[in-house]
């Protein structure tokens, strides 16, 4: 603490290449970003915050030489923005919610231990960690409105009260440091990676998402669900034999109850087709089946197939005739989707958007190529 006023009034030396370090440590240097000249860190000492075992912290912005506002001081920016709400007779406050996982020391996954999602199970075989936690947290200032074990195994979450931008940014890299520090302490390390144990690619199973018949995703019917993260990758099977590929159906994430469940039948999804397009995008392993919906859109599934095309890469989309349920529905369904898919893919070659011969490719990869690479069938 003796270097405090230092430390705020002249701050310390910054290279312009810390505005664009990368999260892996490199740096994204541009011609006119490099290593080359000085920047000014000064700490804010209203925020400064004494920790736990002779540590304190406080946030920072950077500056110019001339003492100037750095214009690429993210936090500047944000306080920048909210002096601009409060001139227009607006006030901003911004809450949080931080999940982490707790890890070995080396970065692998902790003992296999039971675990109950959303349960007291965690939270029990956790509880000297989490009193740490609670303890140092409320040492530092930093209020907690409440702490639960996550779906992931060793996963827990904690929710941050609202604040004003600047606040609650500051608020959020301290609760960080201080997860790491009671981690440390327990011979652990946290990690906030959405997905810190990323399964060999040879081996991870492979998700399916299954668009059916409308049912609210907040209603009753819903209530059975089998949560599910696609972080987790863990393998579901859609009956009683062993599947290679896991079939889940996709909730609308933007509900306050969604989740990933195995599909069910009749599992209630349709239509936030959106959702699974997205993560078939966003995730190796997910695939989209448009293949039991097209019985419940009808004559509207030639939209449904069209749409499926936009949201989610050719070769990330199966089909399926809902061979699970009553063989007329096999049927229809087969039928629905051999005449939509014929009128999408002809609709392209008609408008020029699309030669024969690359339509023939799209349909191949839909109807067979796709559930056979992912099936290995043969």
């Amino acid at each position: 603490m003796a270097r405090l006023k230092a430390f705020h009034q002249s701050g310390m030396g910054a290279a312009p290449v810390w505005h664009v370090f990368t999260i892996d440590g490199g740096i994204a240097s541009t011609d006119s970003i490099t290593p080359v000249g000085d920047m000014r860190l000064k700490i804010d000492i209203a925020g400064l915050r004494v920790l736990q075992g002779g540590r304190a912290w406080a946030p920072g912005s950077l500056f110019e030489q001339d003492g100037a506002a750095s214009p690429a001081c993210a936090r500047g920016l944000l306080a920048g923005i909210e002096g601009s709400l409060d001139e227009a007779g607006y006030q901003a406050l911004v809450g949080h919610e931080l999940e982490f996982f707790l890890v070995a020391p080396d970065g692998s996954a902790l003992e296999n231990t039971p675990w109950v999602p959303y349960g007291a199970t965690g939270l029990l075989d956790r509880s000297e960690f989490l009193d740490d936690l609670l303890s140092a947290l409320n040492h530092a200032g930093v209020p907690v409105e409440q702490i639960h074990a996550e779906y992931g195994r060793n996963q827990f979450e904690f929710s941050l009260p609202p604040a004003s931008p600047v606040q609650a940014a500051d608020t959020v890299v301290l609760a960080k440091i201080i997860v790491g520090i009671v981690a440390r302490a327990r011979s652990m390390q946290a990690s906030f990676s959405r997905c810190p144990f990323p399964a060999p690619s040879e081996t991870a199973p492979t998700s399916t998402f299954r668009s059916t018949r409308t049912v609210s995703p907040c209603s009753p019917a819903a209530a059975d669900r089998t949560a599910f993260a696609p972080r987790e990758a863990r393998p579901l099977a859609e009956s009683s034999q062993d599947s290679p590929v896991s079939r889940v159906s996709s909730r609308d994430q933007f509900c306050p109850e969604a989740a990933w469940h195995p599909a069910r039948g009749r599992a209630p999804t349709y239509p936030f087709e959106r959702e699974a397009g997205y993560l078939a995008h966003a995730f190796e392993n997910v695939y989209m089946d448009v293949g039991r919906a097209v019985n419940f859109t009808g004559s509207r599934s030639r939209a449904l197939v069209a749409r499926s095309f936009e949201l989610a890469p050719f070769t990330k989309i199966l089909y399926s005739s809902d061979a699970l349920d009553p063989a007329g529905l096999h049927y229809l369904g087969a039928r629905l989707w051999r005449t939509a898919i014929t009128k999408v893919v002809g609709g392209w070659i008609d408008e020029d958007g699309c030669s024969e011969a690359d339509a023939r490719k799209i349909v191949q990869l839909v109807a067979q190529d796709n559930v056979r690479r992912v099936y290995a069938a043969p």
